[in-house]
C-alpha cells in the first residue's frame, strides 16, 4: 500500500465518531478499494484520491447513512460513560496515591527525629 493510500485512509479513520468491529470491517474493504483504485489509475496526489473516491467526511458521512442510528447513539455513550469512568478511576488513583505518599513521608520525617541512638556499655562484674 503507497503512502497517499495510508493517508487517505487515516483520514477517513479520523471522521468516525466511533472505531468499532463493523467500521474495521469498513474500512479494510474500503482499504481494498482504495489500493485497487491507486494501481489502476496510477494516483501521485491526494487530491487524485479525493476526486476519485470523494473526500474522507463524504465517505464516512455515506457510511454512516447507511447503518442504524440508534444502535451508533448507544455505542457512542457508552464509549462517553467508559471514558468518564476511566477518568474517575485515574483521578482516585492519584489521589490515593498522593495521600499514601504524603503519610509515608510524614512518618519518616517523624521515625527520622525520634532515631533512637543506641550506646554499648559493658558491665563488669
Amino acid at each position: 500500500m503507497t503512502k497517499l493510500c495510508q493517508r487517505y485512509i487515516s483520514d477517513v479513520k479520523y471522521f468516525f465518531p466511533v472505531l468499532g468491529t463493523p467500521e474495521k470491517k469498513y474500512l479494510a474493504k474500503l482499504t481494498q478499494t482504495i489500493e485497487d483504485y491507486c494501481i489502476e489509475e496510477k494516483v501521485t496526489t491526494i487530491d487524485e484520491i479525493y476526486n476519485g473516491l470523494g473526500h474522507p467526511r463524504e465517505v464516512v458521512n455515506t457510511y454512516l447513512a447507511q447503518i442504524d442510528t440508534s444502535k451508533l447513539i448507544k455505542r457512542i455513550q457508552f464509549i462517553k460513560w467508559i471514558r468518564r469512568g476511566l477518568f474517575v478511576f485515574l483521578l482516585i488513583s492519584l489521589i490515593a496515591v498522593s495521600i499514601y505518599g504524603i503519610s509515608t513521608y510524614k512518618a519518616y520525617k517523624i521515625l527520622e527525629q525520634d532515631k533512637i541512638y543506641f550506646e554499648e556499655s559493658e558491665i563488669i562484674d
